[in-house]
């Protein structure tokens, strides 16, 4: 019996979410469905598929540490979306890219 599907949400912290959100539209054509600020934090969710949400918190005065190499980052190292089809991929990969990233890997 299969009891999961997917990830419902992931939390993270941001210094910027104008910035995040603009990326994860631009590149994921993700959608906002929820923005708020309460008690001097703002959150949003960030639906980038149809069964997973990017739930960031910005939180002032918390800046990320400067680059560490991997699993030394913290509490979440990193995420991986996975792409609905090969050609997604490509796709997202480009624009990424575009966006001046490079950290995807090969299908």
């Amino acid at each position: 019996m299969k009891l999961l599907n997917d990830i419902q949400h992931l939390t993270f912290i941001t210094t910027d979410m104008d910035r995040l959100i603009a990326f994860y539209e631009r590149v994921f054509e993700a959608k906002v469905t929820v923005d708020l600020d309460e008690d001097g934090l703002r959150h949003t969710f960030i639906e980038v598929g149809p069964h997973t949400v990017l739930h960031p918190f910005q939180v002032f005065g918390v800046e990320p540490p400067a680059p560490q190499p991997m699993f030394q980052r913290g509490r979440l190292d990193h995420f991986a979306l996975n792409a609905a089809s090969e050609e997604a991929f490509y796709e997202l990969r480009r624009r990424v890219v575009t966006q001046g990233h490079f950290i995807l890997k090969g299908a």
